[in-house]
């Protein structure tokens, strides 16, 4: 049998393909890879078709492709063979209250304030130090027997200390950075489990455009305007109570 040509297409067939095209591809936008049920055909659904072939109105080269063939891929609409002509579903995280409230949870805070207690205790002892030696050498004047002899052991005693609280910023610094790396290790696994279960694909991270700056210095007010990735966008895209949900943090 005779395939009747495209372009002798009825024009109410036409209309007829046009309600598929438009039907199928709503119900591809929103499929999920992950834990997707298919949903029952009903009299109203057209298909189910493998893809289909739309016509460009406007091709970008003259001598280029005068159409579009589009399928479903992985759950997802496909326009090409390219791996980047996907449809992805996206999601939108405010990684500054995630992450502030997960360094305020009880395991987080526990460990700087071990470390502030430590480093305490040394500065204190270095202040028992020099309260020795200031017994030790009463009334001292320039004119004193013992003042080059005391003028060496004050000299010593302020250069370790300094030394050793270079030693101990370092140290603290280095501490703070593990733990900022360690809160953000959560983060990002938190937001694995969440954007697997809800079938995401890609996660963007930003600051809440709508929120103050709080900012004292004209560098803080840029970086949270630079934080700011996304200006706007639908609240159905925030998973960040989802995040914190996962990591048990308040909200």
């Amino acid at each position: 049998m005779s395939r009747t040509p495209a372009r002798l297409i009825a024009p109410d067939r036409l209309i007829a393909i046009a309600a598929l095209v438009l039907a199928a591809a709503s119900f591809l936008m929103n499929s999920r890879p992950q834990g997707a049920v298919a949903s029952p055909i009903t009299a109203n659904d057209l298909g189910p078709a493998d893809a289909l072939i739309l016509n460009d109105a406007k091709p970008k080269k003259a001598d280029g492709p005068t159409s579009v063939k589009v399928r479903a891929e992985g759950g997802r609409v496909a326009w090409s063979e390219q791996p980047t002509a996907r449809a992805w579903a996206f999601g939108v995280v405010h990684v500054d209250k995630v992450m502030k409230a997960i360094l305020a949870t009880p395991s987080f805070v526990e460990k700087r304030e071990e470390m502030e207690r430590d480093a305490k205790k040394d500065d204190e002892a270095f202040g028992k130090r020099l309260q020795e030696l200031q017994a030790k050498y009463p009334n001292l004047t320039p004119q004193s027997p013992d003042a080059e002899t005391a003028q060496r052991e004050f000299t010593a005693l302020r250069e370790e200390y300094n030394k050793w609280r270079e030693g101990a910023v370092r140290l603290s610094e280095k501490f703070l950075a593990e733990q900022v790396e360690a809160a953000y290790r959560q983060l990002l696994n938190a937001v694995e489990i969440v954007s697997d279960r809800e079938g995401i694909d890609v996660v963007l991270r930003t600051l809440a455009p709508n929120e103050s700056f709080d900012a004292k210095t004209f560098i803080e007010a840029r970086d949270n305007v630079v934080g700011r990735v996304l200006l706007r966008y639908p609240d159905s895209l925030d998973l960040t109570d989802a995040v914190m949900k996962e990591l048990s943090l308040p909200q």
